[in-house]
């Protein structure tokens, strides 16, 4: 038998069309989302840029009393004496590890409560925390290695195989422009802000203050991360990691 190339084109164009309905399932998931961020926008009155970069930088300048430091060895030795000195805790979550790979939503509520009290009762802040939001439904659906895969697989069966995929490419361009997707599967959240008629001021205040809760959420989420990175990694100690 010699090259399987129909089998390999037929694989692909089977890797193609899976592909295409993780991208289906995603739209589904996400137009909602987007339409309701861009409702927000539209029914917005924005607040005047300059006292949103002023919120923007106290926000910052307040990040160690949002973000707990977990990569410190004496933060993470009172988490474990807490799970040792509590049941509850120790029956639900086991160890430090599992017990911070729980708080991610509890430590967003309380930065967010802090921002909240920064910016005060601006639209821009509910705004962002959609858009955030949404920005980690990428994550969640892995569009940043969907998307290019995708383009990837295209590429190979137009040129290996000599394929027409036209309507698969037609498909897979509707998908993403539903979504405001990038070439890169990010969303394009100046292309969203555009469908809501936001002019150039409220974009950019807007964008400050999405950037600025983008910054807080990962910085929390790294926090988290290495707190577990060095529960995991810790072999002894005077406390118990493990």
């Amino acid at each position: 038998m010699g090259l399987p190339t129909e089998q390999i084109c037929q694989k692909m164009l089977g890797d193609l069309d899976d592909g295409l309905s993780t991208l289906e399932s995603a739209k589904n998931n996400v137009l909602g989302d987007i339409n309701s961020a861009i409702s927000s926008m539209e029914s917005a009155i924005f607040t005047p840029i300059d006292e949103l970069e002023s919120a923007a930088n106290n926000v910052l300048s307040q990040m160690e009393s949002m973000v707990p430091d977990f990569g410190d060895v004496n933060v993470l030795s009172e988490i474990s004496d807490m799970i040792s000195a509590c049941t509850h805790l120790e029956t639900n979550y086991g160890d430090a590890s599992g017990l911070l790979g729980s708080l991610t939503d509890t430590i967003f509520d309380g930065a967010n409560d802090i921002m909240g009290s920064i910016f005060g009762a601006v639209p821009e802040l509910d705004i962002a925390n959609a858009l955030n939001d949404l920005i980690g439904k990428a994550t969640d659906f892995d569009l940043g290695n969907l998307v290019p895969g995708l383009d990837s697989i295209i590429n190979c069966l137009s040129s290996v195989c000599g394929s027409d995929v036209s309507s698969r490419i037609d498909r897979m361009n509707g998908l993403m422009g539903d979504m405001n997707l990038g070439d890169d599967g990010s969303f394009d959240l100046d292309s969203i802000m555009d469908s809501a008629g936001l002019g150039d001021s409220a974009k950019a205040g807007l964008s400050n203050v999405t950037n600025t809760v983008g910054t807080v959420k990962q910085n929390i989420t790294s926090s988290i991360s290495n707190g577990i990175s060095s529960v995991k990694s810790a072999a002894s100690g005077r406390f118990n990691l493990l």
